[in-house]
């Protein structure tokens, strides 16, 4: 079984989340579970608008898999990157596809009513000095350049030690 190692998954509002560039507005829309709950993502500045979510360097090299739930607002593009090392991935909403990959393994997965899971997965080094997931807004060619105004719907991260995606795993203060 599987653990969800975020501890608010979907309130991207609270203060586990650490936001730079950005504005998050909790209660937009109605998430893939059918509850008014998701997320919108507005950036604020070009220089790498984001959420970030951190979690401690394992004892041991472990592979980690950072997913989340995204439906396009004014902007087909969202990345999801890992700080140690730069791993990315950039992905397209319309054409459904990962336009740049900087990661051990990319993913998008269409999840009907217009939102997709995407996901990326990078081995977590116990030398690394920081272990931070992101939620970044691109220009699409730079997981690192937003573009002011520009918008997403989030809901529903997961970070987990696999080399995928498990099935979402609510959490609401704690790991799951």
């Amino acid at each position: 079984q599987s653990t969800n190692l975020i501890t608010q998954s979907e309130l991207f509002s609270d203060a586990s989340w650490f936001k730079s560039n950005s504005t998050i507005v909790s209660n937009e829309i109605v998430s893939p579970d059918g509850t008014l709950n998701a997320s919108k993502i507005t950036a604020t500045s070009t220089s790498q608008p984001r959420a970030e979510f951190s979690y401690p360097v394992p004892l041991v090299d472990t592979k980690n898999t950072f997913s989340l739930f995204v439906k396009k607002g004014n902007t087909k593009y969202i990345a999801l990157s890992r700080f140690s090392g730069n791993h990315y991935a950039i992905f397209n909403l319309d054409t459904k596809s990962v336009v740049v990959q900087n990661a051990e393994d990319a993913s998008i997965k269409d999840m009907g009513n217009g939102w997709f899971r995407v996901s990326i997965t990078q081995t977590v080094l116990s030398t690394d000095a920081s272990n931070r997931w992101k939620i970044n807004l691109t220009n699409g060619s730079s997981f690192a350049v937003g573009v002011v105004g520009e918008y997403v719907y989030i809901w529903g991260a997961q970070l987990e030690q696999q080399s995928y995606a498990t099935s979402y795993i609510p959490t609401n203060g704690e790991a799951n």
